[in-house]
């Protein structure tokens, strides 16, 4: 090895030197890694040196560094195991860390749903869709080992995954390799992250070809308003799937505000400012947030609160931590009292898309419904992004429904003058 020096190739005990200095006492082994030593020479540096037994014979190799991070890689290289590791005798596969980096992460502090959807990513890079192997990392990337893992080996799994999964799937994954190889760099066998990121613009205009050459309607296409209003009905009176009443609500409630899912269902009722008419939004905010996150309530949104609030349903916690739906009425509502009494009413409203004969519309789809319907009301992009919560003044929001302005172009071209106002 170009930077490890073999001296006195001694059998070993009190007489055995360190380039020229004795080892005696003055040795002092490096908790957790077996045979690494470090030596205070004549120079004031503490130098790491390695004790091996090959051939069974004692022998010391200078391993030429001051520091830790470089004396940990140099000793995996030289086939020293790690106590309570890993097996003796080698670094690591790519493979094999992932075992031991999957449980680590699910060690995590997180909650439960986000280390299941850690799991299930682990699993897709390990084993492929649903243990099928399609879409799995390569097998030889990973025999390869992680000190060898690089930015050309993340290229080639982002090709192979992203061909099976599509862009948002493999961010997700991608997610998970980061996690790894942090874990590999803390227990020094990387000495740097890999440099290279996704290339979402050009995967994303890859995807859109691919859609385009599908067939398919790269735009975001959302119901109509009557076609809205038709759905609703629908679950309200032909939904048995969790109670069509309260499924209605909640397609109502976020179809006319345009709130996330996870946003929608973390509301209480003490979120609700009536006297001021808007809505506040703890799960939006952030750390370096100055201002309480918000966002000023419709009309037909306060018609939704207030007919939520007639129903006298709402969700509570159990004495598992289970939210359940519970009819209060005739006692007053609590604070802390989930405004929406269902959880999710994916089912509710697939079915009654299929009843009406209209495109499948999703949960998120409610979102782009609310976007959509502030763009052909003249809302300006600044003004809807702030409704969407996005942070880039309307950014986001311009790329996405663009394609609606044009239908009242022709309305603000005649509305259009030099003329001095007033």
């Amino acid at each position: 090895m170009a930077y490890s020096a073999e001296a006195n190739e001694g059998a070993g005990g009190r007489g055995e030197r360190m380039n020229g200095c004795s080892t005696g006492n003055s040795a002092q082994r490096v908790p957790g890694y077996r045979g690494l030593y470090t030596k205070h020479l004549k120079d004031g540096m503490d130098w790491y040196y390695l004790r091996s037994q090959r051939g069974g014979n004692g022998r010391w190799i200078n391993l030429h560094t001051t520091d830790k991070g470089v004396a940990v890689r140099r000793y995996h290289q030289e086939s020293i195991s790690v106590a309570n590791t890993r097996s003796p005798g080698k670094i690591p596969t790519v493979g094999d860390y992932w075992e031991h980096a999957r449980a680590h992460i699910m060690r995590g502090t997180q909650k439960p749903r986000t280390l299941n959807g850690y799991l299930g990513n682990v699993e897709m890079i390990l084993r492929g869709f649903k243990g099928s192997g399609k879409g799995a990392c390569p097998k030889r990337l990973l025999s390869r080992r992680i000190d060898r893992f690089d930015a050309s080996c993340c290229e080639e799994w982002f090709v192979h995954a992203f061909k099976t999964y599509g862009l948002s799937a493999t961010k997700s994954q991608w997610v998970m390799w980061r996690k790894l190889f942090a874990l590999a760099k803390q227990e020094h066998l990387i000495a740097n992250v890999p440099d290279w990121h996704i290339p979402t613009r050009t995967a994303q205009g890859q995807e859109r070809e691919r859609r385009l050459q599908r067939g398919e309607d790269t735009r975001v296409r959302v119901p109509e308003v009557e076609e809205f209003v038709r759905l609703v009905e629908d679950v309200r009176t032909n939904s048995t799937y969790q109670c069509g009443h309260h499924s209605a609500n909640w397609i109502l409630f976020v179809g006319c505000t345009g709130l996330r899912t996870s946003e929608a269902n973390q509301l209480s009722w003490k979120d609700v400012d009536w006297d001021r008419g808007i809505l506040h939004l703890p799960s939006r905010l952030k750390s370096n947030d100055k201002f309480d996150p918000y966002v000023c309530l419709t009309k037909p949104a306060l018609k939704a609160l207030q007919r939520i609030r007639e129903t006298g349903y709402t969700r509570r916690p159990d004495g598992a931590g289970r939210w359940l739906r519970v009819r209060v009425s005739p006692d007053p509502l609590r604070e802390s009292d989930r405004i929406l009494a269902v959880k999710s009413p994916r089912k509710a409203l697939a079915q009654a898309c299929q009843r009406l004969g209209l495109r499948h519309l999703t949960l998120h789809g409610l979102r782009h419904f609310f976007a959509s319907q502030c763009v052909r009301q003249g809302y300006d992009w600044a003004a809807v992004a702030a409704a969407l919560g996005h942070c880039d003044g309307g950014i986001l929001a311009a790329r996405t429904y663009s394609h609606l302005s044009p239908i009242h172009a022709r309305k603000y071209a005649e509305k259009w003058t030099l003329e001095p106002s007033g």
